[in-house]
């Protein structure tokens, strides 16, 4: 699929941009400070201001954000009479985006990729196996080629080995291993008796979704709704995200979503949520994983400590998150999404034990041609945790981008603030109407050094200063280069 902008109106009249992977495209006027990929000559448009307009691609679909720009951003679908001036809003096929004197038309072709589908792990042709058949069918297996299945060995349980209801302790060890995967998961999963399954399932909106009951909703966001689950026939308590459709797409696309996701499903560390099924059903795709009860590090800093966190337990947690990110970046994964809603915990004895969740999931919508992000206004909420290369350079981003916003992670749960004064809460709101005009995040990003956080809480170690300083540096050569080199020095930093 490709999304096009083609300036029909303005002095740059009859050229076109064309996109056919995700993006990030910034507009602006030629002058110092000027980061834009598309820039206007000084003289040809006075009215666009130096980062005015940036436009996310993710084919099919597009979106547009005005950066707080002086003369503003306007648009106008085609059933419309006028302009109407917009902050954020999605586009489509045939709308008109106006900055200044220039406009662009957005021109969206749903032109197939012609994509042959390969084994997971061997690399076989199984693009026939697959179209013959139906996509809620599918399953993890599905996406190995008949000599990559044949070898799949499912461990017997020791007749001594016991599973137990999470909540009341019952034994629920008949039922676990009915799927003959309790051995593989009992790192991972956990398990609800039938009595306290019932117990716990809310009475108002939950659904079946295949062998999956729903207890209660945990949540929302822009791919979907996460729920609390129930899987029937093993008594496993799960994760289970419901992928909410938000466009018509093909079946070409949602064979390889699935293949993507059992592409993930591979990605086993401790320190990264594990995937324990995925599928359709009634044309929406879902997958469960492993059941974190303890919420997630942004719940941690907002609900249990109302601020920043001791620095031994923010440390140690961002340390194990480093270790996921370290076995991931080896396999050649980017998260490209780090953040600490992304950050999952359990509380085991005198520690929590914290993983990184959705792995893979952007990349996976990505390869598939479908969006990653649902809804106006979701690109925005990870805006304060990206680097400034994953605005500028969004399909070339390496693990640096990760580490930089493990750092912005560690700097909030050390301070309770970010490395910028964003205009998001009241309090920073209200400097930045006192110094004039609030900035926009993006420029903010773009253009401003982060406030060492020796500023934000002079009672942080100077050596440990020093570790999170370097993490959120602007330039990705002056970070760590690897996971590993940032927990090393986080360690000896503690030491």
């Amino acid at each position: 699929m490709k999304v096009i902008l083609e300036v029909v109106e303005g002095p740059y009249k009859g050229i076109t941009f064309t996109f056919t992977e995700p993006d990030c495209f910034l507009i602006g006027r030629d002058a110092p400070e000027c980061k834009a990929h598309f820039r206007l000559e000084q003289g040809k448009d006075m009215y666009v201001s130096r980062n005015h307009l940036l436009v996310e691609i993710r084919p099919p679909r597009c979106f547009i954000r005005d950066n707080n720009s002086t003369n503003g951003t306007y648009l106008k679908k085609p059933a419309d009479r006028n302009f109407v001036r917009i902050n954020e809003a999605e586009v489509s096929n045939g709308d008109l985006i106006k900055i200044g004197r220039t406009v662009f038309q957005v021109i969206i072709s749903k032109e197939e990729k012609k994509e042959r589908i390969r084994c997971i792990r061997c690399g076989a042709d199984i693009t026939d196996l697959i179209e013959a058949e139906d996509l809620e069918a599918l399953c993890p297996e599905s996406f190995l080629c008949e000599s990559c299945r044949s070898k799949i060995s499912k461990p017997e349980v020791s007749e001594s080995e016991k599973f137990n209801c999470f909540i009341c302790g019952a034994d629920v060890t008949n039922i676990a291993n009915s799927d003959r995967r309790a051995e593989e998961l009992k790192d991972v999963a956990l398990y609800l008796c039938k009595k306290c399954a019932e117990k716990e399932k809310l009475p108002t909106g939950m659904k079946v979704i295949k062998d999956y009951v729903t207890l209660k909703e945990l949540g929302q966001g822009g791919m979907g709704v996460v729920y609390e689950a129930w899987h029937k026939p093993t008594g496993r308590l799960v994760a289970l995200k419901r992928i909410l459709p938000n466009a018509v797409v093909n079946k070409k696309a949602n064979q390889l979503f699935q293949r993507e996701m059992s592409i993930q499903r591979e990605l086993i560390h401790k320190n990264i949520v594990r995937i324990i099924d995925h599928g359709m059903f009634k044309d929406e795709h879902f997958f469960a994983c492993e059941y974190m009860p303890d919420g997630n590090l942004w719940n941690l800093l907002v609900k249990t400590y109302k601020g920043s966190l001791p620095i031994q337990l923010a440390c140690d947690i961002i340390c194990q998150i480093l270790d996921g990110l370290n076995y991931a970046h080896a396999k050649g994964f980017v998260h490209r999404d780090i953040k600490p809603q992304n950050m999952l915990l359990l509380a085991k004895e005198t520690r929590y034990i914290a993983k990184v969740s959705d792995f893979g999931l952007a990349k996976s919508y990505e390869t598939a041609g479908l969006s990653s992000i649902t809804k106006t206004g979701e690109f925005s909420g990870t805006l304060l945790f990206m680097p400034p290369e994953q605005i500028l350079d969004y399909r070339h981003v390496t693990p640096t981008a990760d580490l930089y916003s493990v750092g912005v992670s560690l700097y909030l749960s050390l301070t309770g603030e970010f490395p910028f004064d964003f205009p998001c809460s009241e309090e920073q709101l209200k400097r930045a109407i006192e110094r004039g005009k609030p900035k926009d995040p993006v420029l903010i990003i773009l253009q401003d050094e982060p406030i060492p956080i020796g500023e934000r809480r002079s009672s942080i170690p100077q050596k440990l200063a020093n570790v999170v300083d370097k993490s959120i540096k602007k330039d990705p050569n002056s970070r760590f280069q690897s996971a590993e080199e940032f927990k090393e020095a986080l360690l000896k930093a503690l030491r």
